[in-house]
């Protein structure tokens, strides 16, 4: 199971998860921080939430999962992809919002964040990108 919603809302997202959950007819189970830092469900299923520029979106899936959404904004993204994305090569803001988001939520995912090297990849990484929004998620189990 894997489920997605954006919609424009602030970064309060405990209320629109319980809603999405009761969109899919799903019970609302206990949410639990793990020791990274990293929330989720105590049981069952898992979730994960992203929010930037007005824009909140969120993932429900039967599997560990991580989402990322980021409006475009500027700033010097080269000297963050020099910093961050050592894994490829980026000529361009947009191969940079695609990278970043596909990172931030493999790292969301693993519950280790942005700060290391992804050798690996999850099940499924899916970009997405309209008007300067670029989303990407993450589900699966992480790889060593």
């Amino acid at each position: 199971m894997l489920e997605i919603k954006v919609l424009q809302a602030g970064k309060d997202w405990q209320e629109p998860l319980a809603q999405f959950m009761e969109e899919l007819g799903l019970f609302m189970p206990e949410i639990v921080i793990s020791q990274s830092g990293k929330p989720d469900f105590a049981k069952t299923y898992h979730f994960s939430v992203s929010h930037s520029g007005g824009y909140l979106a969120l993932m429900v899936s039967d599997k560990p999962c991580g989402i990322d959404i980021e409006l475009a904004k500027h700033r010097n993204w080269e000297a963050l992809a020099k910093r961050f994305i050592k894994e490829t090569s980026i000529s361009s803001e947009a191969e940079f919002y695609r990278a970043w988001v596909s990172k931030e939520a493999y790292g969301k995912m693993t519950g280790r964040g942005v700060l290391f090297s992804v050798s690996g990849r999850a099940e499924v990484v899916k970009s997405y990108e309209d008007k300067g929004l670029y989303m990407a998620f993450a589900t699966g189990e992480e790889d060593d």
